[in-house]
């Protein structure tokens, strides 16, 4: 049984951690994987259950940029830990690194392979630090390419992000569609009422829906303006934001300022996500760059129209419902495609099933089965 290490794992719930889950979950009979976690006195997103899987959980002491001797410390500790408990693999999930104290350890341990899969496309920083933390990232990047054996992404625009033009057209690159189970996201009309009723919401209110962080690459602040726009000339609309991050605060903030409490609901994380998506009537997205979004396909899987980020790949429309809009559009014109679509708000359609493999959980777990040598 191939042994791997997966590096990249989050506390908070994110792409990152559900695309693993999907992988560790459909795959753990065959493939033994731990976790290198970072924060020694944080839990790792869905701890209990990867455990559960048979999965080992190693925390390390968080690294700070401020204290290279601890890096240095920390890298020599890792690359022990590497030898001693033999690990074929080591797969790092990162989306914008700006250090690589994992990749230097297990380069330096000559662990045989060593993944570098990206999931992100984009500058994820924001204010002063943006510019100083983009070229810690280019320096990373160098080391990336040089020392990683394979090469992984979500998308093209991930691997553009991440990889150099040699690497991705070698054959050490690999393209790993983000993947979910279509079957846990069919719509139910029965739990569409439950959640509508349990929210307080009308039969015939246009319910719109996001779900992702609020942080500065969602852009929720973005969003609740398109939707301001939307409901002045659609006042009996609702819109819902589930998901949780360090915009919250001013995200709530704003929502009173435009006076919108009684139409917007901000509800944090939640673990529901599955059936609160029967409670909507369409999506916006209005991401300022993305690898390629679980949440998308998910709310794909449920039938409902998106108006989207044309920021994000066209890779991602698997059900030919995705309606991308530039960002440079002004919120008016946002909220105009949102009221084109409400032409395509059909419940009776909502059950229809998309026709893809590509982004299929079987697609993905013959894809690692066969990387990890298990078929």
């Amino acid at each position: 049984m191939e042994k791997v290490l997966i590096v990249g794992m989050h506390a908070t719930t994110g792409g990152i951690g559900t695309f693993i889950f999907n992988c560790v979950s459909s795959t753990y009979h065959q493939i033994r994987y731990d976790f290198l976690f970072q924060g020694k006195d944080q839990t790792m997103f869905k701890e209990e259950e990867f455990k559960r899987f048979g999965c080992s959980i190693y925390k390390y002491d968080y690294i700070s940029l401020k204290h290279p001797f601890n890096m240095i410390n920390e890298e020599r500790k890792i690359a022990k830990f590497l030898v001693n408990n033999k690990y074929d693999c080591v797969w790092i999930n990162e989306s914008m690194p700006i250090e690589n104290t994992v990749l230097d350890a297990a380069y330096k341990a000559k662990v045989k392979r060593i993944i570098y899969h990206s999931h992100n496309s984009a500058n994820m920083i924001t204010g002063w630090r943006r510019l100083p933390y983009y070229l810690l990232f280019r320096i990373a990047r160098i080391r990336i390419n040089k020392k990683a054996t394979d090469f992984w992404a979500c998308s093209n625009l991930a691997a553009k992000w991440m990889f150099s033009k040699k690497n991705i057209s070698s054959d050490k690159y690999l393209f790993v569609p983000n993947a979910i189970d279509l079957s846990k996201f069919k719509f139910d009309e029965n739990s569409r009422q439950e959640i509508r009723q349990k929210l307080g919401i009308n039969n015939n209110t246009v319910v719109i829906g996001n779900i992702g962080r609020l942080t500065f690459q969602k852009d929720p602040i973005r969003g609740l303006e398109i939707f301001n726009e939307y409901h002045k000339s659609n006042p009996n609309s609702v819109y819902i934001i589930a998901g949780d991050g360090d915009l919250k605060s001013k995200l709530k903030e704003k929502v009173a300022k435009m006076r919108l409490n009684n139409y917007v609901k901000v509800l944090g994380d939640v673990n529901y996500v599955s059936a609160l998506l029967n409670a909507f009537d369409l999506v916006l997205f209005p991401t300022r760059f993305e690898g390629l979004s679980i949440s998308l396909l998910e709310e794909q899987g449920n039938g409902l129209p998106i108006v989207c980020s044309s920021n994000v790949s066209e890779e991602v429309n698997i059900s030919n419902n995705v309606f991308f809009v530039n960002r440079k559009m002004s919120n008016k014109k946002w909220a105009k495609v949102l009221g084109n679509c409400e032409s395509l708000i059909n419940i009776q359609s909502r059950t229809k099933r998309i026709n893809t493999n590509v982004f299929c959980l079987d697609n993905l777990r013959s894809i690692l089965l066969k990387e990890f040598g298990a078929l």
